[in-house]
């Protein structure tokens, strides 16, 4: 609304001579209802991010304490170590081989100069 009316003024005011103006006051005018309706809008968005803040205050708090399990991820961690350590040591002749694992020490050791 306020915008329509300072884009209205703007061709007087633009104008040359008595005729621009005595257009200036109407413009001035104009510019002034366009910035109140503006700061309106922009204390009315802070007083809205404020609320919506405070509705979700306690779901970010949430959020925030929230940490993850470190117990399944050291379990697994440790299981492919060992997995790792035995696989190294079986193929590396420090251990027997066991059966099943025959064919993949088998076609290790013949890619072995």
């Amino acid at each position: 609304q306020s915008l329509e009316t300072l884009e209205r003024t703007v061709p007087p005011v633009s104008a040359s001579g008595a005729r621009g103006e005595a257009a200036e006051p109407e413009w001035q005018e104009a510019m002034l209802a366009a910035a109140r309706r503006l700061d309106s809008a922009w204390l009315a968005l802070e007083a809205a991010a404020r609320a919506e803040q405070s509705l979700w205050a306690a779901e970010v708090a949430r959020v925030r304490a929230w940490r993850r399990p470190t117990r399944p991820l050291w379990v697994a961690s440790a299981l492919v170590i060992l997995v790792a350590l035995y696989l190294g040591l079986v193929l590396g002749g420090y251990f027997g081989v066991p059966g099943p694992l025959r064919p993949l020490a088998e076609a290790w050791w013949s890619r072995l100069p």
